[in-house]
């Protein structure tokens, strides 16, 4: 996920090693009976997890709506850089054809000047098309880098209950981003 680590269940932040390392100690624990690290409660999670999962479900809906916000954040970036492109094209393709036109222009020719002053209003207009774009294109990412930052400061590396995370999806109302 662009910009955002994600809800996600596992274990503690800091912990380090691979994903599945994690995993293979989690079942030796499980297995052992709780020796190495202690069990919880019903669910195997580990003691020292406990004491890391978010079960308060402000947090789980905001994380959620974060994480969403984010999603569809990244969909009008991609959006915004398109249109950014086409109109760049658009006004790079006009200049290129301003500046080989601009040579064999015959003045003294009335209609090849109106022509050549067509073609310069198009430049111009384009020109200042792909310069309301930009506009447009570092707004949208200065809102999805502002959305990602709290996404990542409220949520990246959080544990949450995935029953918890579960239950809220379903009811899950967010604010437009």
């Amino acid at each position: 996920m662009a910009g955002g680590a994600g809800i996600r269940a596992g274990p503690a932040p800091g912990r380090k090693g691979s994903a599945m390392r994690k995993t293979i100690i989690h079942g030796v624990a499980v297995l052992v009976g709780g020796a190495l690290i202690g069990l919880g409660g019903p669910s195997g999670t580990p003691a020292w997890a406990q004491d890391h999962i978010t079960t308060s479900l402000p947090a789980v809906q905001e994380c959620l709506c974060a994480e969403r916000a984010v999603s569809l954040l990244t969909e009008r970036v991609r959006v915004a850089k398109r249109r950014y492109n086409e109109a760049q094209r658009r006004s790079d393709a006009l200049s290129r054809q301003v500046d080989e036109a601009r040579g064999r222009v015959n003045t003294d020719s009335r209609d090849e000047i109106e022509a050549f002053r067509g073609l310069l209003a198009r430049r111009d207009a384009a020109a200042q098309a792909f310069r309301d774009e930009s506009q447009r294109y570092a707004s949208v990412v200065a809102r999805f880098n502002a959305v990602a930052a709290d996404n990542n400061a409220a949520c990246t590396g959080r544990l949450f209950d995935q029953e918890e995370v579960e239950s809220v999806k379903s009811t899950l109302v967010c604010p437009r981003p």
